[in-house]
């Protein structure tokens, strides 16, 4: 009995040994894979490292462009208050769509609201670019309304008369508000000018004081 438990025990020893070395084989093969593996597993590291910076760029980029369309929305809000009537009239609905969207939010508000930027920004430069000669409804000087032409010198200022009411003066930006100065001496020369900007008369020089402010683009 005791020989077959020693041949057993010799068995099991044998196999041990054999499994042992195929252990130690399989372990020796995995220690050349790894070290085979390590530069692609540095490479791997490195370029998890780069996404990792590209991608704190890219949120640092989105905050800047927030803080800036807060800023420039901001801007255009209290440049619309000095838009004159025609042209508040084409541009504040989109300032209040722009007041409305939420810059927090995911990008394609981000993206719409700068849209509109560019489209206020566009429309004003080209306005204040321009004379503009139209017909508003003021209240005359005996309190009743009528028709005044005015002219718009782009956001500067301008001009407003009415040969009816026997009125005339300047439109200037005090106060955080359009004035209207009343000069009545200027009736005669924009009376003129108005002909002039209606292609009624040919052009010629007018004499009329000009001490405007300059609004500059947003």
């Amino acid at each position: 009995m005791f020989s077959a438990e020693l041949r057993a025990w010799r068995e099991q020893k044998e196999l041990i040994q054999c499994q042992l070395r195929l252990d130690r084989q399989s372990l020796g093969q995995i220690e050349a894979q790894l070290e085979e593996s390590g530069p692609l597993l540095d490479a791997l590291e490195s370029e998890r490292s780069r996404y990792k910076e590209d991608l704190e760029a890219y949120r640092g980029l989105i905050r800047f462009w927030q803080q800036n369309l807060v800023v420039l929305r901001h801007r255009l809000g209290v440049l619309a208050t000095r838009f004159h009537p025609g042209l508040k009239a084409d541009l504040l609905p989109k300032i209040r769509d722009l007041e409305s969207i939420d810059l927090t939010g995911d990008l394609s508000g981000m993206k719409r609201a700068f849209g509109i930027c560019l489209e206020v920004i566009k429309e004003a430069n080209a306005y204040n670019e321009e004379i503009h000669l139209v017909t508003e409804i003021q209240r005359r000087q005996d309190g009743r309304n009528g028709k005044f032409s005015v002219i718009y010198l782009g956001l500067s200022g301008g001009y407003y008369f009415s040969v009816e009411a026997g009125q005339a003066g300047r439109i200037i930006w005090q106060n955080g508000q359009w004035s209207w100065i009343e000069e009545t001496e200027l009736l005669g020369d924009l009376r003129d000018l108005e002909a002039v900007l209606s292609k009624r008369n040919q052009p010629r020089f007018v004499g009329l004081p000009f001490n405007f402010d300059r609004v500059s683009s947003p």
